[in-house]
């Protein structure tokens, strides 16, 4: 027989050799084994490094770095993967699985998470990985996220606007919960866009359930004609006009109009301006590298960050009651 060093097992567990054997026997004074008393004994590394991947991958999972997962993980037409243990390999595919599904889903995607869907109601695992039965998704997330995948047309009349809410409702809920992560992945940059965005939508969704359009508002709407005449006697920043004649109103305008329509979300969307909602302030906004300007909005304390969007999740269960609660808890 012959002694097989720490380098060379090293070597062989780094470089994902798939099967490695070891002659046990009678040994001399020398420690090595007598001849005739030779016993092979096969054994793949690829057990322990290939559990050791997925306990990485699985930790991944949990802290919302569901991209990184699919980086790390061979896919399935991988050469790689057709070395693995049976189990490893097929614990490894179901993994890819559900980091398909979340990557998809916190990119906004919900028409590719809903694809990968439906591979859960089958998927299944061997005991020493069973704690991967946590991270599926449940049948509740699922169908959220095709809830989320339904097609969202633009309204053109009243009725059809208030049919806007509850599918506006869901993806606002949705977009806080992905700009919370964005916080706690450090991307503050992208969690303050989507906090505007987060803003902005609320009163969409405030002006659809009073039957006004923030993006095609009648210019003959008594509400409408009443703000305009404001607008234009204080001086300030007036409708949009398109082409067709009918107004645009951006996010201050659509709290006024909302004043006008007696809402009481209307006061709440401008007293919002006037507190933690500065950082959102377009001559701020507008200078962020992803908008207009040459550098990175400058976060110098996260905590006013979480803070804002601490401010945002009470506004949403404000506008939107338990549906809206029930939407954070399910995102």
């Amino acid at each position: 027989g012959c002694r097989v060093g720490a380098v060379d097992v090293r070597d062989a567990v780094r470089n994902d050799v798939a099967t490695m054997r070891y002659i046990a026997g009678e040994r001399d004074h020398r420690g090595m084994v007598k001849s005739g008393t030779e016993e092979v004994e096969e054994f793949s590394p690829l057990h322990a490094t290939g559990q050791s991947l997925l306990d990485r991958a699985y930790q991944l999972i949990r802290s919302g770095h569901f991209a990184t997962v699919l980086d790390i993980l061979p896919e399935t037409t991988s050469s790689d993967i057709q070395f693995w243990p049976e189990d490893i390999r097929e614990v490894a595919l179901h993994a890819r699985g559900i980091a398909e599904f979340y990557t998809a889903w916190d990119r906004l995607d919900y028409t590719a998470a809903t694809k990968v869907s439906r591979q859960f109601d089958n998927m299944k695992f061997p005991r020493w990985a069973a704690r991967w039965s946590q991270v599926v998704p449940g049948n509740n997330f699922v169908s959220w996220v095709e809830e989320l995948a339904k097609p969202c047309s633009l309204p053109t009349n009243e009725p059809s606007c208030k049919n806007m809410v509850p599918h506006l409702r869901r993806l606002v809920a949705d977009l806080l919960a992905n700009g919370e992560r964005r916080i706690r992945q450090r991307q503050y940059e992208d969690a303050i866009l989507r906090a505007y965005r987060v803003l902005e939508m609320l009163g969409q969704i405030r002006l659809f359930s009073n039957g006004l359009d923030s993006g095609n508002l009648s210019p003959v709407h008594p509400a409408v004609v009443t703000l305009a005449q404001k607008l234009e006697k204080r001086g300030s920043t007036r409708f949009g006009v398109k082409r067709d004649g009918n107004y645009t109103a951006g996010r201050e305008q659509v709290a006024r109009l909302l004043l006008v329509l007696e809402d009481p979300m209307g006061k709440q969307f401008l007293d919002f301006d006037k507190a933690d909602a500065l950082i959102l302030k377009a001559e701020a906004r507008n200078k962020s590298i992803l908008i207009h300007g040459y550098e990175a909005i400058k976060v110098e304390d996260v905590k006013m960050l979480q803070a804002l969007y601490a401010r945002l999740e009470s506004l949403l269960i404000t506008e939107g009651g338990e549906f809206a609660r029930k939407g954070l808890n399910t995102s």
